[in-house]
């Protein structure tokens, strides 16, 4: 695929798909789609969200699709990808990776957790879909000029605040 996508944060000439996962790093998943062949990949993506096909397009793979995703969307792919009888070795060891992202964003270990982040319209909104197999958040905020301009800015910050105090938690709580 001959597209160069802008990266924001995090630059590393090669990484592997779960270092591509924590950084978000867009080409990786560019060159892994193309890898096992664009049409395939954006049938998954139809597949997922109940969609034609025609809907998506090389874009789609960073998340612009023709008619937009929603946030409720974005979660129920989430929650169905991980549901819990349904738990292949690949949807293991993406959940061990997100995982890993949840721990080390939110600064606390939750068991079969997951966490993805992701920005949209020009970095003015950032989202995130957090969960494990059985109970599935979306979060989004609005940002405004005077916010930080990093990839996550103190959202990140925000999240974690909020799920320590809504689960009443100390830093090893277990989610059964």
């Amino acid at each position: 695929m001959n597209w160069d996508v802008r990266e924001v944060g995090y630059r590393k000439k090669q990484l592997d798909l779960q270092e591509a996962l924590l950084y978000s790093n867009n080409n990786s998943f560019l060159n892994a789609a193309s890898k096992v062949g664009l049409e395939n990949s954006l049938q998954f993506l139809a597949k997922t969200f109940n969609r034609e096909s025609n809907e998506f397009y090389p874009s789609s793979l960073l998340g612009a699709t023709k008619n937009g995703i929603s946030l409720y969307e974005l979660a129920l792919s989430y929650s169905s990808f991980f549901t819990p009888n349904n738990l292949s070795e690949s949807k293991i060891e993406c959940l061990s990776i997100l995982n890993r992202i949840f721990s080390d964003k939110l600064g606390f270990n939750v068991e079969n957790a997951f966490l993805k982040t992701g920005t949209t319209n020009g970095n003015k909104e950032r989202f995130a879909v957090l969960g494990n197999p059985d109970l599935t958040f979306a979060v989004l905020r609005n940002e405004n000029p005077i916010n930080d301009r990093s990839k996550e800015g103190g959202f990140i910050k925000q999240i974690s605040r909020s799920f320590i105090l809504y689960f009443k938690t100390n830093k090893n709580y277990v989610w059964i």
